[in-house]
């Protein structure tokens, strides 16, 4: 049992002297290590309340871009639909000015076919009158017209001296 004790002892002396000699070098490691993690720890908090304010100047960027895309929107609209009326406006003007030209031809157009009507009626009539005046003369009918012409004008001629 000796041994025992003298082992104890010497477990003892050996512990005391350890702790002797390493208390201050591990203090010194544990305080360097609770530093380090309390500086960690401020640098991790001030980098997540930059991360906060960069996330909140993100929002509001969206949120001013959403109001700007809105505006946009809004803007492209309303051109689009003063395009469209002014489309409407010009197809409409087109429209009428096709309209008035269609009616101006269809009114030269029909003074002409009038005329060629005209044209066309007074030559058939000429063509029916000669074709009546040639069945109605004959030799004795144009002997019949030339006396009855003499005589009228023989009338007159005794009538103005």
């Amino acid at each position: 049992m000796n041994t025992g004790i003298w082992a104890l002892i010497n477990f003892i002396v050996l512990a005391g002297t350890i702790v002797y000699f390493a208390k201050k070098p591990i203090g010194n490691a544990l305080a360097q290590r609770r530093e380090a993690i309390a500086e960690a720890l401020r640098l991790a908090d001030a980098n997540r309340k930059a991360a906060e304010e960069a996330l909140a100047e993100q929002k509001r960027l969206l949120a001013d871009s959403e109001k700007e895309l809105a505006k946009i929107q809004i803007n492209a609209k309303a051109m689009a639909d003063a395009l469209a009326m002014d489309l409407s406006a010009q197809a409409e003007a087109e429209a009428k000015r096709i309209a008035e030209s269609a009616r101006y031809q269809i009114g030269i157009d029909k003074q002409a076919a009038l005329s060629d009507l005209r044209r066309e009626i007074s030559r058939l009539a000429f063509e029916e009158a000669e074709r009546k005046i040639r069945a109605e003369l004959n030799p004795d009918r144009q002997h019949q017209m030339f006396a009855d012409f003499k005589e009228r004008v023989g009338e007159r001629s005794l009538a103005v001296k």
